[in-house]
């Protein structure tokens, strides 16, 4: 072989070693600059904060998602966006964790019932029907002339009603509807609620699984009536209703730390005497 072969020979070898190195410097450089590694102290805390994406609930999180890259494009964008910490809210659809899509927006239950910030749950502003599953928080007092707020005709699933200690009310404290109205309603928690001026500020009929914690009934003709089985009650106070603070009838009821004054004759003792 000439010297002029090995010369082009040995530039070529150089070529291709040198484009090797490119090559990888590249590959390197990009899977820094874009993806976050598992020494990231703080990645596994970022993913599992963020839970509205299935892949990042899971133990593993966004480091499994992280390996699925490869073969989808959407693992990919979900991954950055998990790892920005942020939702998915507003993406089309509820993914995983999520009961409805769009923050703000009305979720068939009318105005007054909204999807909330994360989309994990619904903004009560008003009185409404609360005909779907989920839980539902109660941004300000409210309230109505009408029955207020009516659970009835369960679809699945559980639901549950948090006042955060705002006040259910009629204005006019007409004492003829209801402040919260259960009509064959199934596993229904309702807490922190405060409900008065109605005839009965929480009723029950034909409904089981019922559990109210920590809510308060006064200035109603009846604090609560209860019309059905498996119903508790836990740290309700019912006081200054016009006729019985609790009426019981038919009704299977347990619970602890309640008050009461005159509940009538059929309900269990579990209430002591209001101050």
């Amino acid at each position: 072989m000439t010297y002029m072969n090995f010369k082009a020979q040995g530039a070529l070898e150089y070529l291709l070693l040198i484009g090797g190195a490119v090559l990888v410097a590249a590959i390197v450089i990009s899977l820094i600059s874009t993806t976050p590694t598992a020494a990231d102290p703080t990645l596994k805390t970022r993913c599992l904060a963020q839970k509205n994406y299935s892949a990042c609930i899971t133990t593993t999180g966004c480091i499994a998602m992280q390996s699925d890259m490869a073969t989808s494009a959407t693992d990919s964008s979900n991954f950055f966006i998990c790892m920005a910490g942020e939702n998915l809210c507003d993406n089309g659809t509820p993914d995983p964790g999520e009961t409805c899509d769009t923050p703000g927006s009305e979720v068939g239950m009318g105005s007054s019932v909204l999807c909330n910030s994360t989309c994990s749950g619904y903004d009560v502003t008003g009185c409404a029907t609360l005909s779907q599953p989920g839980n539902y928080k109660l941004t300000q007092n409210i309230g109505s002339t009408l029955n207020c707020l009516t659970i009835s005709n369960n679809v699945g699933g559980n639901r549950t009603i948090d006042c955060q200690s705002r006040i259910i009310s009629d204005p006019a404290a007409t004492k003829i509807y209801r402040g919260i109205n259960m009509v064959n309603a199934q596993n229904v928690t309702i807490q922190n609620c405060k409900v008065t001026g109605y005839a009965t500020g929480i009723y029950t009929q034909n409904s089981s699984n019922i559990t109210l914690s920590g809510n308060n009934g006064y200035n109603n003709r009846y604090g609560s009536a209860f019309f059905g089985s498996g119903i508790t009650l836990n740290n309700c106070t019912t006081c200054n209703n016009n006729n019985n603070d609790i009426y019981c009838s038919g009704s299977t009821i347990t619970g602890t730390g309640n008050i009461a004054t005159n509940p009538s004759a059929l309900c269990p003792d579990i209430f002591s005497d209001c101050p």
